[in-house]
């Protein structure tokens, strides 16, 4: 097989890849009847100036949805405001490939979450699949990374289950 032929192939392969990947993304929340995580394909905003609130509560939207040990996690509300910006310091060098160079701008707020578990088969629990959890004083940053995307996120290890058995946001 010639070069040009096994890069075809490569191509073709990742292109169907791809189409799998998109069919199944858009297809998480169905296994819990609630809508799919959020999720940022670029993270480019703002190209220069301050990080505004709007963009950050997306952001942290697109960091704190997602699916872990077979239950979905979807915001419900946000209240967040978004501090002055400060340089980077030591502490801030386990954040995942920060730049340096740039600002980071200190988040907090309070998330109200839904925790959703699948619709069981018989479907038992359809309608009445999810905790939702207030988190009251959730922290976090905005930063760029040495890529130039940002990321947002907060979170608190104290949370109170608001309500059970509620139905899933759609």
């Amino acid at each position: 097989m010639s070069p040009k032929h096994l890069v075809f192939a490569t191509a073709a392969g990742l292109a169907a890849m791809l189409h799998t990947a998109v069919a199944s993304a858009q297809s998480v929340g169905a296994p819990y009847q609630s809508r799919d995580p959020q999720t940022c394909p670029d993270r480019s905003a703002p190209v220069s100036g301050p990080m505004t609130a709007a963009i950050a509560r997306t952001y942290v939207g697109c960091s704190r949805e997602f699916v872990f040990m077979q239950r979905i996690y979807l915001i419900a509300g946000m209240d967040l405001e978004i501090g002055r910006s400060r340089p980077f310091q030591r502490s801030d060098e386990g954040l995942n490939d920060v730049d340096p160079s740039q600002p980071v701008f200190p988040l907090r707020g309070r998330i109200l979450t839904f925790a959703c578990d699948r619709v069981r088969d018989d479907g038992s629990n359809a309608g009445k699949n999810c905790d939702v959890n207030m988190t009251p004083k959730a922290t976090g940053q905005c930063y760029k990374t040495t890529f130039g995307d940002w990321t947002c996120d907060m979170s608190s290890v104290e949370f109170t289950t608001v309500r059970r058995e509620l139905p899933p946001p759609k």
